[in-house]
């Protein structure tokens, strides 16, 4: 489930250079929900998905109603291989109103 970098035409077309970039506006403003997503979306770029994971749990606390949160921390637990908790995260997002990543899922089989 690759997706369209969340660093392409923002400050800094380097994915290491944007995290520290984000490190620092979320030592700024610790509760903005939008920085943990980009971060996290800069993590799941490198391939480094647990750090994805807690970036978008921190978004979901900030956001609880946030379906895209839910869809990409879904899609991260699924590259993880982690379908019992990828899955909910799906539903949850498509509950919210957004059943594209849960519908893909069903296709390929990994969720039900």
């Amino acid at each position: 489930m690759r997706r369209k970098k969340q660093w392409d035409g923002e400050k800094y077309s380097d994915p290491k250079k944007a995290i520290e970039y984000l490190n620092n506006a979320i030592k700024l403003q610790p509760n903005n929900a939008e920085t943990y997503t980009k971060r996290g979306g800069t993590y799941y770029d490198l391939g480094q998905y647990q750090q994805a994971v807690e970036d978008y749990n921190k978004v979901v606390i900030l956001k609880p109603d946030y379906k895209d949160a839910y869809n990409k921390r879904g899609a991260t637990y699924l590259m993880l291989g982690n379908k019992e908790l990828g899955c909910p995260d799906l539903k949850k997002a498509c509950s919210l109103g957004d059943c594209k990543l849960l519908e893909l899922a069903k296709g390929k089989e990994l969720c039900r």
